[in-house]
């Protein structure tokens, strides 16, 4: 009897040192994900101890430790799948909107529309449009007084200069084939101005590269 509660004994110590061995590694991790995955292995092995020597208090909270860390873990993870690119996208973002975060990218990104068209214009002279656009394959023309003056291939935008200052578009921009485009809405990008001032600002600053960029090509 004497060597089985000795034994019991060392058991429960073992479990105890375990868990707070696994806690202090915890805390010398960097990872957030990593120390929060720890602290759940050694709440639950402090859960066996409590249910061991049947404390209950023991056994409550460390069911709320490993509830709450698990659910940070799993919200953890979904911020970082946010922050993975799909190739295409990582290419749109490192070429065009490298000035955001990969998040922010994608919050923009939800916000727009992809359309694929094959013909026609998409911006008339002296109208206001209420759209920006990204060129993401194919090729645009701009037309001003009926003369060819630029095509825009891919990662340019148009529409920026209405979009900046709310102005009538000062040329035409014509659809002569298969042209793949991501579309913004002014409407849209005001409600997530509203949401997200810091990104739409980020995203003023690359509108103003891409003007630079057309008046230096």
């Amino acid at each position: 009897m004497h060597e089985f509660l000795s034994q019991s004994l060392f058991l429960d110590s073992g479990m105890v040192s375990l868990s707070y061995a696994i806690m202090l590694v915890a805390y010398l991790v960097r990872d957030i994900l990593i120390l929060r995955i720890l602290l759940i292995v050694a709440s639950m092995a402090m859960l066996l101890y409590g249910a061991s020597i049947d404390n209950l208090a023991m056994l409550v909270w460390n069911s709320l430790f490993v509830a709450v860390n698990g659910v940070q873990v799993a919200i953890l993870l979904h911020e970082r799948r946010m922050l993975e690119l799909p190739d295409e996208l990582d290419r749109i973002h490192r070429a065009v909107f490298w000035f955001m975060t990969a998040r922010e990218f994608r919050q923009l990104w939800q916000r727009g529309q992809r359309e694929t068209r094959y013909s026609g214009g998409i911006l008339r002279q002296g109208e206001v449009p209420d759209r920006i656009y990204l060129v993401l394959d194919g090729e645009v023309r701009v037309e001003r007084d009926g003369h060819t003056v630029a095509c825009l291939g891919p990662m340019y935008l148009v529409g920026e200069m209405s979009y900046i200052n709310h102005a009538s578009a000062n040329a035409d921009v014509v659809i002569d084939d298969h042209v793949e485009l991501m579309i913004w809405t002014h409407e849209d990008l005001s409600r997530l101005e509203r949401r997200r001032p810091h990104l739409i600002q980020k995203f003023n600053v690359i509108v103003g590269q891409d003007l630079v960029r057309k008046i230096g090509a």
